[in-house]
């Protein structure tokens, strides 16, 4: 039931739509063109979907960005950029790390040493990162 080419009537029902999910997810809804959807959203005012309500926003800092995302229905890595974005610390509490580990940071891919320590390699990225440590393809390359 794809609109192509014909010109859209547009009900009420379909505008009450827009906004209220990603332009994709609307238009496949209603069987239209991503697109359409954009353009008919954006012609009439209405704010790109975003499913960062002010309560989501508030739970930010004071529950995990896990369980923010869950009720969402985003990745966490998503919570967690728009809590950076917004200033907002994070709920858990940064990894100490001992020497030995500091010193492995950039010895190996960032996932092999997140394995190793049992944590994710974005954990790894934002340790060696912080202390300014070079990738391990850094290192390969300079050979």
């Amino acid at each position: 039931m794809k609109h192509r080419g014909k010109r859209i009537h547009w009900t009420n029902k379909m505008l009450n739509l827009l906004g209220t999910d990603t332009d994709p997810n609307v238009g496949a809804k209603l069987g239209i063109a991503s697109d359409t959807v954009r353009k008919k959203r954006a012609r009439l005012g209405i704010p790109k979907y975003s499913p960062f309500t002010p309560e989501a926003i508030e739970l930010m800092g004071k529950v995990s960005d896990e369980s923010i995302a869950k009720k969402i229905g985003v990745h966490k890595a998503v919570v967690g950029q728009k809590r950076r974005e917004l200033g907002i610390p994070s709920i858990t509490k940064a990894r100490e790390w001992t020497d030995e580990e500091i010193s492995l940071l950039g010895k190996m891919s960032d996932l092999k040493l997140g394995e190793m320590l049992g944590i994710s390699h974005d954990s790894v990225r934002d340790a060696r990162l912080k202390h300014n440590i070079k990738s391990h393809l850094s290192l390969r390359r300079k050979k």
